[in-house]
């Protein structure tokens, strides 16, 4: 695209083949008539142009096949959109932060973009993030998704504590508020996928049900998922599911008001597999205290949850007492 530069009465250009790294991007910015513009994708960027002047109405990103770095993001110049900014491709609802970076660089970094992405009118973005990676300012880059919050999450952050959980219930509050401006349902996050590996801490499981909206009675069944491959994409080395975190996610089971599905088939790899067991034995009263606690009709599904010594024999019989517990031994 360095050559482009002569073509300067060009508005419409579609070449959704093409990946463009920073020369491309400076050379298209010469095109004082260009007003659309699909390519496969934009990566790589070193510079930002997001004030860059600008013609753009309509972008269009058709082949991501890498997911979506912040940088990125912060660095296009979005400003001029005034008709449609779509992203598409096998990663488009992946966000990353760079790796490497210091943490007040991270947070500077996605500062930036939610200035950008702030730019856009309501209604014009496609974005979609369903996995967040990131090494630092993980609750900083929640709460700026908002009404780019997907129906579905993987979180792939070192920690989860509570400025955590209050920046995803920031987020999903912005995406619910931005789905009524534009009149499109939005029945919240429906899976959320987390690992062992992360930094769990109990307040986290305290707030989360309120955060995800799962503490309203709702028909709509909701999944969380632990998995421990979860965390591959990150460089520090995890750490075992702690004991306070089992009690903080039984607390947080209790706290949920529509059917759940709990997923711990990678949890129960990862975890110290005879403190996970002796500790779940001696949470039958806790366990029958989270059905006690829910509403008529609000199931919890707890698969994966069993090992040789027959904590999935004791589940079961706990089962056996509750019409609201199933159990599975997948």
């Amino acid at each position: 695209l360095t050559g482009i530069g002569r073509c300067s009465s060009l508005v419409e250009l579609h070449t959704p083949e093409t990946s463009v790294r920073q020369a491309g991007l400076d050379a298209l910015l010469q095109l004082p008539n260009l007003q659309v513009l699909h390519v496969g994708s934009i990566s790589g960027l070193t510079e930002s142009r997001a004030d860059a002047a600008c013609s753009w109405r309509e972008l269009k990103l058709c082949e991501v096949q890498r997911p979506l770095c912040v940088r990125d993001l912060a660095y296009l110049p979005l400003h001029s959109l005034s008709q449609s900014f779509e992203v598409q491709g096998s990663k488009s609802t992946k966000l990353r932060i760079p790796t490497g970076l210091k943490e007040a660089d991270a947070a500077a970094l996605v500062q930036a973009f939610a200035i950008n992405m702030a730019r856009l009118r309501p209604g014009t973005c496609t974005l979609k993030v369903e996995m967040v990676v990131a090494e630092h300012a993980g609750a900083t880059l929640l709460e700026a998704l908002g009404p780019f919050l997907g129906d579905r999450l993987r979180l792939k952050l070192p920690h989860l504590g509570a400025e955590e959980a209050a920046a995803l219930g920031c987020a999903v509050r912005q995406r619910m508020l931005s789905a009524e401006g534009s009149g499109i349902a939005y029945k919240g996050i429906t899976a959320l996928m987390l690992s062992p590996s992360n930094s769990i801490d109990s307040c986290f499981w305290d707030q989360l049900a309120e955060a995800v909206r799962w503490d309203q009675t709702s028909p709509d069944a909701r999944s969380l998922v632990i998995d421990q491959d979860c965390v591959r994409d990150l460089e520090y080395e995890g750490q075992p599911f702690q004991q306070d975190s089992w009690q903080g996610m039984w607390r947080f089971a209790a706290a949920v008001q529509c059917p759940l599905r709990l997923d711990g088939r990678r949890l129960m790899d990862a975890a110290q597999r005879g403190a996970a067991t002796s500790f779940l034995v001696a949470m039958d009263e806790q366990l029958k205290a989270v059905q006690s606690r829910k509403a008529e009709g609000c199931r919890l599904e707890l698969v994966g949850f069993h090992d040789e010594a027959g904590m999935h024999a004791m589940m079961v019989d706990i089962s056996h007492q509750s019409a609201n517990l199933d159990i599975s031994g997948e």
